[in-house]
């Protein structure tokens, strides 16, 4: 009978961890597509990500003094492999938007379909990287 209680007990406490992680999950997303604001990222660098066919882009930015790291992940295009991208992106700077009641909620701004979400319009000097992103390239 103790063991079983004990078992009760477990279940609701993963439970109630897995609900609120969702929630939280849900708040911040909710905060990011309602209270924004932008600022510059900078590309720290580029991991394969634990999607078979995918890389992790790394990127650091800056909120009232405050660093954050970020990280978003995309699908990699023909004859664009992990060590080509890292060189072609690493150490260069893109728009990032974040949750203005949550820093740490963000998006790189790197391509045109992301970017058009905030009404953000990518400078002409991101358009190539959304290209390359895109498989365009």
């Amino acid at each position: 009978m103790k063991a079983e209680k004990l078992k009760k007990i477990g279940v609701t406490i993963i439970l109630t961890f897995l609900i609120g992680g969702v929630l939280f999950a849900l708040f911040s997303r909710y905060q990011l597509f309602h209270h924004y604001s932008f600022t510059t990222g900078q590309i720290r660098g580029i991991t394969t990500a634990k999607a078979r066919g995918a890389y992790t882009i790394l990127y650091d930015y800056r909120v009232n003094k405050s660093l954050h790291h970020g990280e978003q992940t995309f699908d990699y295009c023909p004859g664009w492999g992990r060590k080509r991208l890292d060189s072609f992106l690493r150490g260069k700077q893109f728009p990032v938007v974040y949750a203005v009641n949550l820093p740490f909620a963000d998006n790189l701004l790197i391509k045109k379909g992301r970017a058009a979400l905030f009404n953000y319009k990518l400078p002409d000097s991101v358009l190539y990287y959304d290209s390359v992103l895109t498989c365009q390239q």
